[in-house]
């Protein structure tokens, strides 16, 4: 089938024994798609961005400087001493949580990525047309910005895929969340970044991910495919600016 567009706060679940044509964005905070096939069209989304708070890798939260990044399959950004001391968590070959929320400042930290689980047993093909790419993603939300003490970047969630093929141009992306920015005159009241997810992909006829050169951006070009798990930046200073900025 040809999928319409789908918002929703829980799951999305969807198992069928043919070819899923995905052309519109898909939200969701769970995504579970099982196939013979599935085509991303250029522009549509299975997107699980910003939708979790798990307590495992959650940033530390500071009355006195900006909070920390959440961890995942990075740690989370430290500010000052305020340390997010919490250690990875999640399976590297099969993984299968959400991310941890940002710590906050005096502004609130960005929640962290979902999960993207899809099994095509033919081909897995992300397509893109003028510059508007198909993509995967359960990114970190960025924390919030604040005249004071920003909020921590929440970090990325977990893409799992096996396929019996992957093509296309497209991209899949589980990164940290930036940290949250200030106009204070000190570097540790800026939101520390989130950490990077994790993505796994089990492809018998392509060549590893794991050998895939990596860009100055964090991202690895693997098969026409950008594929990120890079962790967010720590937020910004904007000193005599007023807040928010124009």
């Amino acid at each position: 089938p040809a999928l319409s567009g789908h918002s929703a706060s829980g799951d999305f679940d969807l198992r069928f024994n043919g070819t899923v044509v995905i052309t519109v964005p898909i939200l969701a905070s769970s995504i579970t798609i099982v196939a013979s096939s599935v085509v991303l069209e250029d522009g549509a989304q299975l997107n699980a961005s910003g939708v979790t708070r798990l307590a495992q890798g959650a940033g530390y939260s500071h009355s006195s400087y900006g909070g920390t990044g959440a961890t995942h399959g990075g740690v989370g950004g430290r500010v000052f001493g305020n340390t997010n001391s919490r250690g990875a968590y999640g399976a590297i070959d099969m993984p299968m949580m959400g991310g941890g929320r940002g710590g906050d400042g005096a502004a609130s930290g960005g929640a962290g990525g979902g999960t993207i689980f899809l099994n095509a047993s033919g081909a897995l093909i992300l397509n893109v047309l003028n510059g508007s790419h198909a993509c995967v993603a359960a990114d970190g939300a960025d924390g919030a910005a604040s005249t004071t003490r920003g909020g921590g970047g929440g970090s990325g969630g977990s893409i799992y895929i096996e396929a019996g093929s992957v093509s296309g141009s497209g991209r899949i992306l589980a990164r940290g969340g930036k940290g949250g920015d200030t106009i204070s005159d000190a570097p540790w009241f800026s939101g520390g970044g989130g950490g990077g997810g994790r993505v796994a992909v089990v492809c018998a006829s392509c060549v590893p991910l794991s050998g895939a050169p990596v860009g100055s951006d964090g991202g690895a070009q693997w098969l026409g495919l950008l594929v990120s798990a890079r962790g967010g930046a720590s937020g910004l200073r904007a000193l005599g600016a007023t807040w928010p900025a124009a």
